[in-house]
């Protein structure tokens, strides 16, 4: 009976020891695989959101934010991805963007990538709701603010972004030639460099409609104004 109770008793020591083997392997194991979840899978995951980091539209205002004459206003505001403009005119827009996570902007840039000396170009910059203090600035006279060789307006910001805010900024604009112009918004952050894509058409009588993309809204469209500007 002595030797049965000691045989019974190694047994189940040997049995702790295994289940704590067990233990101890499946715990190092998920402690390995969190450590490449955020060490490594993570910063991967978070560099290739960055790369589209921000919802982005062209901002149509409510008429009691701001009257606007290149689109027929209703009683809301729209958010749009393509604007229909006039050629040879001058225009104020709005770029209003979400950021999808939390990121530090450094600089802001707007301009369309093509070579062509007909393509629309930003000059100036403005924000909207600024009441006391400087609310518009141009390259060349303002730090921060400046023009490059392919006319893309550049911004320097360096602020955080959070996610669930939206971020709205002016740009007076410029159109020359009619025509199809692909725009680029582009985020440069302390980790990498990110964009977004918006259209600008130019025709010479403006009929092209826009998509709105605020959710609420579903089938509404955006139709230019029957007005033409001129610079």
């Amino acid at each position: 009976m002595v030797v049965i109770a000691v045989g019974a008793a190694v047994t189940a020591a040997v049995s702790d020891d295994h289940a704590w083997i067990i233990a101890a392997a499946i715990l190092a194991g998920l402690t390995f695989t969190a450590y490449v979840v955020v060490e490594v899978i993570g910063p991967i995951i978070r560099r290739w959101r960055l790369k589209h980091p921000c919802h982005v539209y062209f901002n149509i205002p409510a008429p009691e934010e701001g009257v606007v004459d290149y689109v027929r206003q209703d009683t809301d505001g729209h958010h749009v991805k393509e604007l229909t403009l006039p050629p040879n005119a001058d225009v104020e827009i709005e770029i209003i963007y979400r950021p999808k996570l939390a990121f530090r902007e450094i600089k802001f840039a707007f301009g369309c990538p093509l070579g062509s000396e007909g393509k629309p170009f930003a000059y100036e910059a403005f924000e909207r709701f600024t009441i006391k203090g400087k609310s518009h600035w141009k390259p060349g006279e303002d730090e921060g603010h400046k023009t490059n060789r392919h006319k893309f307006y550049q911004w320097h910001r360096d602020e955080m972004r959070n996610t669930g805010s939206f971020f709205l900024l002016g740009f007076k604009l410029r159109t020359i030639q009619t025509g199809i112009w692909p725009m680029k918004v582009f985020f440069v952050t302390d980790e990498i460099e990110g964009s977004a894509d918006l259209v600008i058409r130019v025709e010479n009588k403006p009929t092209t409609s826009s998509k709105c993309f605020i959710r609420e809204h579903r089938e509404c469209y955006v139709y230019p104004s029957i007005r033409l500007p001129p610079h």
